[in-house]
């Protein structure tokens, strides 16, 4: 549900404000917030691949338990707070609402 790890790539290496993705009728954004949100940078090899890992982790306990989307969705909140975004759901046409705000004042790297 969501975002994966090479939209968070993505997203900082390009330095985007917001990242927007759909799935069906859902809409999910991605807020780089002004307090909290690493700057602009390439994210290296080693890092991909321990997100990637933690996706491929999430899917196999998701499928085992069936619940996906419980899965996907921590982990997705689990690079939010890393990074410092927001997450943003609803539905198309609608208003999305804020269902994640990060904790930290800054981003850790």
């Amino acid at each position: 549900m969501g975002f994966s790890a090479r939209d968070y790539r993505g997203t900082l290496a390009d330095g985007d404000n917001l990242a927007l993705v759909t799935n069906g009728e859902e809409v999910f954004a991605l807020v780089r917030t002004a307090d909290c949100t690493a700057p602009r940078q390439r994210v290296n090899h080693s890092e991909l691949a321990s997100w990637e890992m933690r996706y491929d982790h999430a899917v196999s306990r998701g499928r085992s338990t069936g619940r996906l989307d419980e899965e996907l969705w921590k982990v997705n909140l689990e690079i939010c707070e890393r990074l410092g975004y927001a997450f943003y759901r609803g539905m198309w046409g609608e208003p999305l609402l804020r269902v994640y705000r990060p904790r930290s004042r800054r981003a850790t790297r």
